[in-house]
């Protein structure tokens, strides 16, 4: 048994890749995760030009002029690249709206409607994907305009209780926390390695809150942490009381390859998670307010509030933006 394998004993293990070939060698997974990132890697891949410039032939035709063609031409990257790897899940793929679109509920909104759209057109019924949006006050409120309309939606870029206090407000089907902020992928510098993770590493206080929070709440989304950069950090996270874990190919393949398949730290496979406590310097979880009154003001001053909070969000929106243009970069070259 692998390491892998002692992980899908514990939660339901997704695939952070838009790799048909991963995901058929080291699945089936439940579901797949993307990101603007995802996609600007995919599309930026010469082994990809043929499908990608098929892609923008497309847009070309069916776009009216050069602004809507490039915004459909993302939307079918995501689209289309989700699908080829649909085959090798048992659950849902997951396209994430526009980063550009963060702080406004109408233009999250009209993003989600076209990928409705998009998803319908390739025969992907709604059982089988999701929307993942920004954690902000206007992100959450349009995701619970979307739920209300059967468009199950996942809270991204999350990294504090009242963030996943908002998401259960707004009906998200899963939350994101971000275990490690996204800077890490990016300037790996500043990626910090912890002797044990799942006792030392900032983020597992904040889950084990959250999964303690959440025991009161119901129906109540599906805890999925994000962002892991080693296979020690995967396996420390599945003993904190999780549903899923979204993993990266990397990653992946580090798990697959171990094949030292003791518990981990002795952890039963039934760990009961400790009730957490809040910080020492934290703030004090409010669950009576509505975060989502006035378009989210609750949620946008708790994160303003808390300037590490503040950051890390930002700067996974500017980071997403940047991979974003940097896939419109490729479109405009094509058009």
């Amino acid at each position: 048994m692998s390491a892998l394998d002692l992980i899908r004993r514990r939660v339901a293990v997704d695939i952070d890749q838009l790799s048909p070939e991963i995901a058929e060698r080291l699945g089936p997974f439940c579901d797949m995760t993307s990101n603007q990132a995802l996609v600007a890697a995919v599309v930026t891949n010469p082994e990809n030009e043929v499908v990608v410039r098929r892609i923008v032939a497309r847009a070309r035709i069916e776009g009216k002029g050069e602004e809507e063609q490039i915004e459909l031409a993302l939307d079918l990257f995501a689209v289309t690249f989700a699908k080829a790897v649909l085959p090798f899940l048992n659950g849902r793929v997951h396209a994430q709206l526009s980063p550009r679109y963060a702080h406004s509920v109408p233009d999250s909104l009209a993003h989600a409607h076209r990928l409705k759209s998009l998803f319908a057109a390739e025969g992907i019924p709604p059982s089988r994907w999701c929307l993942k949006i920004p954690c902000t006050g206007a992100g959450l409120v349009a995701a619970k305009q979307l739920e209300s309309e059967g468009i199950r939606t996942l809270a991204t870029t999350l990294f504090s209780v009242d963030q996943a206090l908002a998401a259960s407000q707004a009906g998200c089907l899963y939350i994101a926390p971000y275990w490690n902020e996204l800077s890490v992928h990016f300037e790996p510098e500043t990626w910090r390695d912890y002797e044990t993770p799942e006792k030392e590493h900032p983020m597992s206080e904040v889950i084990r809150k959250i999964v303690d929070v959440y025991k009161g709440i119901e129906p109540r989304p599906l805890i999925m942490p994000a962002s892991i950069v080693t296979s020690k950090e995967a396996l420390a996270i599945s003993t904190l009381g999780v549903d899923h874990i979204t993993i990266s190919g990397a990653v992946l393949e580090a798990l697959a390859a171990d094949q030292y398949a003791q518990e981990f730290r002795g952890a039963a496979l039934d760990v009961d998670v400790p009730a957490a406590r809040v910080p020492e310097g934290g703030k004090t979880v409010h669950p009576n307010v509505d975060f989502l009154t006035n378009n989210g003001a609750a949620l946008d001053e708790s994160i303003g509030a808390d300037e590490s909070v503040k950051r890390r969000l930002n700067y996974a929106i500017k980071a997403f933006a940047d991979c974003e243009a940097r896939a419109v970069e490729v479109i405009r070259s094509l058009l």
